[in-house]
């Protein structure tokens, strides 16, 4: 795997989640990261951020359908 790719690994389940998914970090943040839910239509449905790494999202109420997750750490996008 390349180096600067396995810097920023992390793990989400459950994967197809209804209550809330769980985000660990792979590594530990230098600083803030920041995750952002984006709808398949592109639009942002949640986002958050922490220093720690595990976060959990509250995804109860969004609608069922396909998300990709965005992952930013030091300002820059990751993922």
């Amino acid at each position: 795997m390349d180096e600067q790719v396995a810097k920023y690994v992390v793990s989400v389940s459950p994967n197809p989640c209804s209550e809330q998914i769980e985000i660990n970090f792979l590594f530990h943040p230098a600083g803030e990261s920041g995750i952002e839910l984006i709808s398949a239509e592109g639009k942002k449905m949640l986002s958050s951020s922490t220093r720690e790494q595990k976060l959990l999202l509250d995804t109860e109420k969004l609608p069922s359908g396909f998300y990709f997750l965005k992952l930013t750490c030091r300002g820059k996008s990751v993922f």
